[in-house]
């Protein structure tokens, strides 16, 4: 479970790969929220707007959070000063159970200065943790596609701000399911929040080098990593927003909401990321808190 690429880390290195939108409108996150936006061939479910939007009062701030859907915790639990303390985990799909669609919404509430998610130092050193624990095969990849990438492809080289960036990851899923898709991602910045929305880009469906694609693994008789082979994979789209909270001094609002399907053959009927999720959960935030937090 420590070799799971955690959400934090995504969040990190898109904040560093992708340049800044100040103060405008994040043009990837309004196609994500209004469903214009190809984050799957299948019907998944929408994104829900950020709980919290930038100029609100303390007590507005705090009316909503507490009203966070599946919040079961007081304010002061929530905003408590503590790796530990608790954090909001939703985890849904629709009634129709046939559908592969799947959401994920996470809250918590961390201490710092919301300067320090852009700061390169931070970055390296939450990445290069990340790429330096665990199997060699098992840990994440995260690159930024470089302009010959995108000519190459006849894509549009980004020139403005408000260009989305286009970044390839690749990540195990519960160690059942290795990943690789490249996404398009804005980032948007406020003296209050910042915020990084991105979707898988279909136009790399079936790209050789940066392909949108899943793999199963298992185990031989010898316990080593066996990768089935690779199926394309259309279907994810998510944001990230930090928002600085009026009270208590020093707080911030972390809030991730992405939308995916989640294929039969991934874990053959298995409620896994029900079970399994809220355990990879409590450890990224509880990490993210302690290396923030400082």
């Amino acid at each position: 479970m420590q070799q799971v690429l955690r959400f934090a880390t995504v969040f990190l290195v898109f904040l560093q790969a992708v340049p800044s939108l100040r103060g405008e409108e994040n043009p990837v996150l309004k196609e994500l929220l209004s469903r214009r936006a190809p984050v799957s061939k299948d019907a998944v479910a929408p994104l829900p707007a950020a709980t919290l939007s930038d100029g609100l009062s303390a007590a507005q701030q705090r009316e909503r959070i507490t009203a966070i859907p599946d919040n079961r915790q007081s304010w002061e639990n929530l905003t408590r000063r503590s790796a530990v303390a608790p954090f909001v985990l939703k985890i849904s799909q629709p009634e129709d159970k046939s559908s592969a669609a799947r959401s994920v919404d996470l809250w918590f509430v961390t201490y710092g200065k919301l300067d320090r998610l852009a700061s390169d130092d931070f970055l390296q050193e939450q990445f290069q943790d990340a790429r330096e624990s665990g199997e060699a095969e098992n840990r994440p990849r995260i690159r930024a596609l470089t302009d010959d990438a995108l000519r190459q492809r006849g894509l549009k080289i980004p020139a403005a701000a408000s260009d989305p960036r286009f970044l390839s990851v690749e990540m195990n899923l519960l160690e059942r399911v290795r990943i690789s898709g490249t996404t398009q991602s804005v980032k948007t910045t406020t003296a209050d929040s910042v915020t990084v929305a991105s979707f898988l880009d279909p136009a790399f469906d079936k790209d050789r080098e940066f392909p949108n694609s899943w793999r199963s693994i298992d185990r031989d008789a010898a316990g080593v990593r066996q990768y089935g082979a690779p199926r394309t994979y259309h279907s994810m789209g998510s944001y990230v927003k930090a928002t600085r909270l009026a009270e208590p001094a020093g707080a911030l609002l972390i809030e991730y909401h992405v939308a995916f399907t989640e294929p039969e053959d991934w874990f053959h009927g298995a409620n896994l990321l029900r079970s399994k999720l809220p355990i990879v959960a409590q450890d990224a935030v509880r990490r993210f808190r302690r290396n923030f937090d400082k």
